[in-house]
């Protein structure tokens, strides 16, 4: 049986607060999840600046509190859950974003093509072994434009590291209660340029 939730919540300085319809069978079913509310609160609007994906959309918390921010054309919701992605549109009607993308993806295969986003936010799956999010990552880099920034939450952290490390030369990781937020760029590699120690970017 469906029920509503109240979301409240800091979004670039700006307060919000919608109700979405959720599912039991969906993530965070009866509250909204602290890890993505975590990631929401640390976001830039300078990274809002083009297309934004919440990959691996659930219930569309992210990307609903995104799109009340910015354009909801500029906003693409993807997840591989039928059920999630039904819940998601009619979360995104109910709150009038016209215009607003909600499609069916495993991890980036429904987007081949759809190169240039400017920011993807993700809550991947981390009670599991690490296939997702190593495929989130890798298409992530793939996908964002230049200058494109990855904002991803997890309580584990260390293997996050060592991957956004070797994907994309970097990192920096915020804080929050129990959940590590890590924000990283795609930046263009100069090949005659060798590449740097491991490290964190600030």
């Amino acid at each position: 049986m469906s029920r509503t939730i109240d979301v409240r919540l800091t979004l670039a300085g700006r307060e919000l607060a919608f109700r979405v319809e959720t599912e039991p069978e969906l993530f965070s079913p009866r509250y909204p999840d602290p890890g993505s509310l975590a990631m929401l609160g640390q976001l830039d609007l300078a990274h809002l600046d083009g297309p934004v994906l919440d990959l691996g959309c659930g219930y569309g918390l992210v990307g609903l509190a995104v799109a009340q921010l910015i354009d909801p054309a500029l906003v693409t919701l993807t997840d591989v859950d039928p059920l999630a992605l039904a819940t998601a549109r009619r979360n995104a009607a109910a709150l009038g974003l016209e215009g607003l993308r909600v499609l069916e993806s495993d991890a980036f295969q429904g987007l081949e093509g759809a190169e240039g986003f400017a920011c993807i936010l993700s809550n991947p799956p981390y009670h599991a072994d690490f296939a997702v999010p190593k495929r989130f990552i890798a298409g992530a880099w793939r996908h964002l434009r230049p200058g494109g920034h990855l904002y991803m939450v997890t309580k584990r952290r260390t293997w996050y590291a060592r991957r956004l490390e070797a994907v994309f030369g970097g990192f920096s990781l915020r804080l929050v209660d129990d959940y590590t937020v890590f924000v990283t760029e795609k930046r263009v590699r100069d090949p005659a340029r060798r590449r740097p120690a491991a490290g964190r970017r600030g």
